[in-house]
């Protein structure tokens, strides 16, 4: 779980994992987000406002987060906080006003017929912000965590103006000045907002909320960014001496789990969230299946498990004392985060990142004469063009093969 601040912020809500109820704060008007478990099992959380209406405590309900947002539950909570200062009970609705009876008088001459008025109701004003939650509430359940985590993220970073827009109006002068500070500096700060604005606002021209989006204009009008810098990567000759260092660099359990999570990482040579969240029920024997929930191309992947690899997992079952839930579990049960590889990587001296291994790997197989349908299948990469179609099996028995080498070879 998140660590708790004064006031609620979007990422703490997130990082609740357990049922309970935290409040706003001080000034936050009684406003509280309550976790609650289903019968089904599914964490659900609920806006709620603490108040005294007649000097009773009273619980008002504001709905469900996220479809109130933070910034939604705090103007509903002060808008209720204001109604019973004036002595007004915010559960009941205004009343209807009655118009004053009329007086008889002479007749006055008759005015000029006034125009029938238009029988098209007003639209509703959608903000982006509101547009932006439908889009997650629509899209959120089969997008992976980390997905959505990034999109909350570039969304937490727009400025109040833009996200309080009426999403029907913006247009590229909208966006640009919000992209323009970060887009060279910080090239991929502005990548990320660029998608989250642009996953908005096609949802909004699909629901029928606005009739283009402006996102194409923008791109075209935004200047390159720098070339990608690819990440440091171990040589391929120093792979032997790097794991040794994982295991020495450890001191706690804790960093011992960490470093066993970036061998895990090196020997299979898949992405580090991949690892992180990896699950003992993905396991058979050995072979690894991550979902394609996991996957950043959206597909299955199966990953033949070394010998190197299987005392790697039986080095995290006796150091967390579980065959179940995920394999690189904290205290708590949850999944280590996708961050402490690279940790473990810093702590052992390495001037190289964990997802770097995967470079490491697909060099040593290119020196090995490794076929690059293979090498390529063993880090998840479609294969392009006319073979990829034609190429439907993932190679599994000659990727064991290959992986037991690997291994043998990068474990010592």
């Amino acid at each position: 779980m998140a660590k708790r601040r004064k006031r609620l912020t979007e990422g703490f809500i997130e990082g609740i994992t357990a049922p309970g109820t935290h409040g706003d704060g001080r000034g936050g008007h009684g406003l509280k987000i309550r976790a609650h478990r289903t019968s089904a099992g599914h964490l659900t959380h609920s806006w709620v406002q603490q108040v005294r209406i007649g000097g009773r405590v009273t619980h008002l309900g504001l709905g469900r987060w996220p479809l109130v947002t933070l910034r939604e539950a705090r103007a509903l909570a002060l808008e209720n906080a204001a109604a019973i200062y004036r002595g007004q009970d915010p559960r009941q609705a205004e009343p209807a006003r009655v118009a004053p009876p009329a007086v008889h008088a002479a007749p006055a001459p008759a005015a000029p017929a006034a125009p029938a008025p238009d029988p098209t109701p007003a639209r509703p004003v959608v903000t982006f912000g509101e547009a932006f939650e439908r889009m997650l509430a629509l899209h959120g359940p089969a997008m992976r965590p980390n997905t959505v985590a990034v999109h909350r993220r570039s969304f937490g970073q727009l400025p109040a103006r833009f996200t309080g827009a009426d999403v029907a109006r913006m247009d590229s002068g909208d966006v640009m000045p919000v992209l323009e500070p970060v887009w060279l500096s910080q090239p991929g700060k502005g990548r990320s907002i660029l998608g989250t604005i642009g996953k908005t606002f096609s949802y909004a021209v699909g629901a029928g909320l606005r009739e283009a989006s402006p996102v194409n204009h923008v791109k075209a009008a935004l200047p390159p960014q720098p070339k990608t810098v690819h990440q440091k990567a171990v040589k391929v000759a120093d792979a032997p001496a790097a794991i040794a260092k994982l295991h020495a660099s450890a001191r706690t359990p804790a960093q011992r789990l960490e470093a066993l999570a970036a061998v895990f990482v090196a020997l299979t040579a898949v992405r580090a969230t991949e690892a992180t969240g990896a699950k003992w029920s993905e396991i058979d024997g050995a072979t690894w299946t991550v979902p394609a929930s996991r996957m950043k191309g959206k597909r299955s992947h199966r990953v033949p498990l070394s010998s190197a690899a299987l005392e790697v997992l039986e080095g995290v079952a006796k150091l967390t004392g579980s065959r179940s839930g995920f394999v690189f579990s904290t205290p708590k049960g949850t999944p280590l985060n996708r961050s402490k590889p690279q940790a473990a990587m810093k702590r052992a001296g390495l001037d190289a990142t964990a997802h770097g291994w995967r470079s490491t790997f697909r060099q040593w197989a290119a020196d090995e004469g490794v076929s690059s349908d293979v090498a390529e299948a063993a880090i998840a990469h479609s294969v392009k063009g006319v073979e990829g179609v034609y190429q439907r099996s993932d190679l599994l028995k000659r990727r064991a093969e290959i992986m037991e080498r690997w291994g043998q070879f990068a474990a010592g």
